[in-house]
């Protein structure tokens, strides 16, 4: 047995083959119908379209041949690939290259073969439309002559099937950029309705401090009290600031946003260290209950969102309050000791229209941070929420969600 060489061009034509994404996909009517037609006109039991792969031959559509595919040292087809014109063998025992083949001295016992090579929409030849007898045979002129149309049939098929996969990607494509561009133009009305509001809100509060300074004469203790409100505003100003940043990274990076496990005690231990003059100045108490577990998610954003979470716990305690955290595989809840919220207030706080208003823990502005780290949650497959606490007990508790 003579095995076929390798053509020249043959780490092209097999790139070309994997682009086509053909090799073992289902059958088609297209395909099917014109191995039959194939069949009949040549009025023989087999008939195939074979499409050869590195190591093996690959039936597309079959008639007469149970298996799907067949080692390539041992086809046919391999042969009939190294020139464009029909490939013939009238009596495989006559000829000394397939002879003692496998395939003619054992099932299926083929004894005659002719194939048309089909070619790529790049012009490679990818395999053959053949027609197969277990007894000697030949064809006629008009046989020849229908096996190569319907071979070249066979490569604008493929060719059309190319087109369409190719067109179904770049809908997808334009759907996503579509999907991707109402998303970020929801941002930018966003953004610009907390430009609008928000963030001019502490700015006029800044100058109103400002003013009143520098328009009277005040004692020190007053001058004291201006500049203690002078310092929140500047802090609640930077948070915005800060929340904004981490917000516009988020839409414009957040394909770069990879889970991972992430070991949540040292994690919440550097976190818990960061905000600790905040809990001393305050003469908070901070309950830590976590085990050596790890979260599935992003680094940056469990440190955002713990970061933005323990920052309201401490705004909104009453001094000497405790605050409450607990964490595991699943979720890192915070519970403060504040003023608490209503139910309603709880939801709206998440939603955009009402940005830029009050409720009953403070200030204008209070749930962009929530909106944001919600959002960076979601966008990971978790999720952010806010709930009373257990047993009717004052305050709020906030749950990071981490779905694996």
């Amino acid at each position: 047995m003579k095995e076929a060489p390798l053509p020249l061009n043959e780490f092209e034509r097999l790139r070309q083959l994997k682009d086509l994404r053909i090799l073992d996909s289902p059958p088609e009517l297209c395909f099917d119908e014109i191995v039959k037609l194939a069949a009949d006109i040549c009025q023989t039991p087999m008939a195939l379209i074979s499409l050869i792969d590195e190591d093996r031959q690959w039936f597309k559509a079959k008639v007469g041949v149970s298996v799907k595919e067949t080692p390539r040292k041992i086809s046919f087809c391999s042969h009939a690939i190294q020139k464009e014109s029909l490939f013939y063998i009238p009596n495989t025992h006559k000829d000394k290259r397939f002879a003692d083949n496998p395939l003619v001295t054992d099932k299926p016992h083929i004894q005659f073969y002719a194939g048309y090579p089909i070619k790529s929409p790049g012009g490679m030849l990818l395999g053959t439309l053949c027609v197969l007898d277990q007894r000697p045979r030949r064809l006629n002129k008009g046989q020849k002559h229908a096996l190569k149309v319907l071979a070249g049939q066979v490569s604008t098929e493929i060719r059309i099937r190319s087109l369409l996969h190719r067109q179904e990607e770049l809908i997808k494509y334009l759907e996503k950029r579509e999907s991707r561009l109402n998303e970020l133009h929801q941002f930018l009305f966003h953004f610009l309705g907390i430009l609008g509001h928000d963030l001019r809100s502490p700015i006029a509060a800044l100058k109103q401090v400002v003013d009143s300074c520098a328009n009277h004469d005040m004692p020190q203790a007053m001058l004291k009290d201006h500049a203690r409100m002078l310092n929140i505003q500047l802090e609640d100003l930077l948070e915005l600031l800060s929340a904004l940043m981490q917000w516009s990274l988020h839409h414009y990076q957040a394909g770069a946003i990879e889970k991972q496990r992430i070991p949540l005690a040292p994690l919440i231990e550097e976190k818990v260290d960061y905000w600790q003059p905040a809990l001393e100045a305050k003469k908070l108490n901070m309950a830590i209950e976590t085990t050596q577990d790890f979260a599935i998610s992003a680094p940056g954003v469990v440190e955002i969102v713990l970061s933005n979470l323990l920052h309201n716990a401490i705004k909104f305690s009453p001094e000497g309050a405790t605050i409450h955290l607990e964490a595991n595989s699943s979720i890192i809840s915070i519970e403060d000791e504040g003023p608490g919220m209503t139910e309603e207030q709880m939801q709206s706080v998440f939603v955009w229209s009402q940005s830029g208003t009050s409720n009953k823990r403070g200030k204008v502005g209070m749930g962009l941070g929530l909106k944001i780290c919600r959002e960076l949650m979601r966008h990971l497959g978790g999720d952010l929420v806010l709930k009373h606490r257990e047993n009717g007990k004052q305050g709020i508790r906030a749950e990071m969600i981490f779905f694996t």
